[in-house]
């Protein structure tokens, strides 16, 4: 039996890279061959978050686009990324960003994305689509256990109140009583 060759430490790095490169489906990523890891990636998004947390919204645009650069399959940039283009207004940029989330298969970040979504699309009176991305987050969470789920059930009621109340509800949510 043949004696097994230890790899160098740089050739152990390009093994790395090319591992990354294979599991994006959209070919070789930016920021592999810029020579960051997965686990730099993940301190940059987490830089972002923070960032974003403080309401440094230029300064977390500015680093969540740069991940998106690097890294344009990156779940966590792409959802971060859609949430400041959400605050700022750039509703098209947003649903695009979260449409792309939607494409995966982990529920916990559909149930975000589509609330998102649905959002962005009733700020841009897309009331179809909002009712139909609000709708599939209650079929994908029936027990109500997201953060997500909540937030939809309190658009839902708040667009009841308003209408229960007598008072004048924007033509955005009009749409929504028809879901509840």
């Amino acid at each position: 039996m043949a004696k097994e060759k230890k790899l160098t430490p740089l050739q152990e790095e390009a093994l790395d890279n090319l591992k990354m490169w294979l599991r994006n489906p959209q070919g070789i990523n930016l920021g592999a061959a810029l020579g960051y890891s997965e686990f730099d990636i993940k301190n940059l998004i987490n830089l972002a978050y923070s960032l974003l947390e403080q309401g440094k919204l230029p300064e977390s645009r500015a680093l969540y686009e740069g991940i998106h650069a690097m890294v344009p399959i990156n779940v966590q940039a792409m959802l971060g990324l859609g949430s400041i283009y959400a605050q700022q207004k750039h509703y098209p940029q947003a649903i695009e960003l979260f449409t792309r989330v939607l494409e995966d298969e982990d529920e916990t970040e559909n149930l975000y994305a589509l609330r998102m979504r649905g959002e962005c699309y009733i700020s841009s009176g897309n009331m179809e689509e909002a009712i139909a991305d609000f709708k599939k987050v209650t079929e994908l969470d029936p027990e109500v256990k997201s953060a997500d789920t909540q937030k939809v059930l309190g658009i839902i009621a708040s667009a009841q109140q308003v209408a229960e109340k007598g008072g004048t509800l924007t033509d955005e949510y009009k749409g929504i009583l028809k879901f509840s």
